[in-house]
């Protein structure tokens, strides 16, 4: 999860841990997005997890990038964020899934 160096302290601290992963609330998640354009990663997935212990449980409409890169997918992923919605009381998390823009062929996980 080498894209996590980029966060701010705030944003480690506030985050959803489940294993070696992090979610946010859409607030948060929607920053965690803007500081990996800006640092030369890109998002290729979106899971929507309700925060649940002893981990998450998934939502099974997640955003996935299926085309290459542009900033058309960044927001695709920042306005699917912003845009969920579901009929739960709980609010829900979003886990990201980026990799360096450099390495959009592999589709692995960062």
């Amino acid at each position: 999860m080498k894209w996590y160096q980029f966060l701010t302290p705030y944003l480690r601290q506030v985050a959803y841990k489940a294993n070696d992963e992090m979610a946010w609330g859409r607030h948060d998640a929607i920053s965690v997005v803007s500081i990996l354009e800006q640092n030369g990663y890109e998002v290729i997935g979106v899971d929507v997890w309700l925060p649940t212990s002893p981990g998450p449980t998934p939502y099974l409409h997640d955003w996935t990038k299926t085309d290459s890169w542009s900033d058309r997918v960044a927001k695709s992923a920042r306005g699917f964020i912003a845009a969920f919605e579901w009929e739960r009381s709980a609010e829900p998390v979003f886990n990201i899934v980026a990799i360096p823009k450099d390495d959009n062929t592999t589709g692995r996980k960062s």
